[in-house]
Order: structure tokens, then sequence, then C-alpha cells
């Protein structure tokens, strides 16, 4: 009897950071921890409009501190703004560096422009992620997420 035929084929790693969408510092706080034992880069992507009802600052203080425990993951975080504009630079004076807007494009493409000169990346179109919103084992889903791809 012959064995089994047995393939093995490595898994790929995605072109780009994958996306997950934090609501709380432990959130954060599994996804960059996860980024790190996988050594992938990560985008910490905020609930979508989370800059109008949470606060610019308190958002960046959230990831930072959810990413403190994982100092060499490489993580991108990325405040959405949803439509609004005042957010957008509101989110500026704080020190947020990538910003999603996904307003008007015409008002899009001054905010860029702004933002651009502020050192900053102005992102139009929301990443697919994975939203750890009531996920009840935040690392296991983010080490699938980043590893396979698997929601």
């Amino acid at each position: 009897m012959s064995p089994p035929l047995r393939i093995d084929r490595p898994i790929k790693k995605p072109p780009g950071p994958r996306a997950i969408v934090v609501h709380d510092r432990d959130d954060a706080e599994a996804a960059a921890a996860e980024a790190l034992a996988a050594d992938v880069p990560v985008i910490l992507l905020t609930a979508q409009g989370a800059a109008a009802f949470a606060g610019v600052d308190y958002l960046l203080g959230m990831i930072a501190q959810g990413a403190a425990p994982a100092p060499g993951a490489k993580v991108e975080a990325v405040l959405d703004c949803d439509e609004a504009a005042g957010d957008v630079l509101n989110a500026i004076r704080v020190g947020w560096k990538r910003i999603l807007f996904t307003g008007d494009p015409e008002l899009g493409a001054k905010l860029a422009d702004i933002v651009g000169q502020a050192g900053g990346t102005l992102l139009t179109r929301r990443p697919e992620a994975l939203d750890l919103e009531g996920e009840r084992n935040p690392h296991a889903a983010c080490r699938a997420w980043l590893k396979l791809g698997v929601r």
C-alpha cells in the first residue's frame, strides 16, 4: 500500500498589510501582538466614522496604548472620519498621519492636499478589513486574518 499523497503548499503572505477594525485598546493590543508574532504589517483601522463619536485624541491614544506592548510590530493606524471634513482637520492637528475620508471627492482633493502638507496621507476608500466588534477571541481572529485572510 502506497503512502497517501501529500501536497505541501506554503501559505502566501498578503501583498500589503491587512486591516483590522479596532474598537478599544484590547482589540488594538490583540492585532498588534498577532502581527508581531506573524511578522506581518497590520493596519489598525478605527470603526466607520469613529472620529465623530469617540474623538480624534482619544482614538490616537487608544491605538498607541494598544500597540505599545508589541513594540516591534509594524503597525499603521488609520482614522475613519467618514464624510466629516472637520474631523480630518482635527486629526491632522493631533498627529494622525493616515486618515480616511469618504465624503465629497472635490472636498477630498482639497483635504488630501492639506493632509499631504502635514506629512500625512488621505485615503478615500475603506480597505477590506476584519472587524473585531463582538469577537470572542480577538487573538485567534487576528491570527487567522493576518496569516490566511480568513474571517
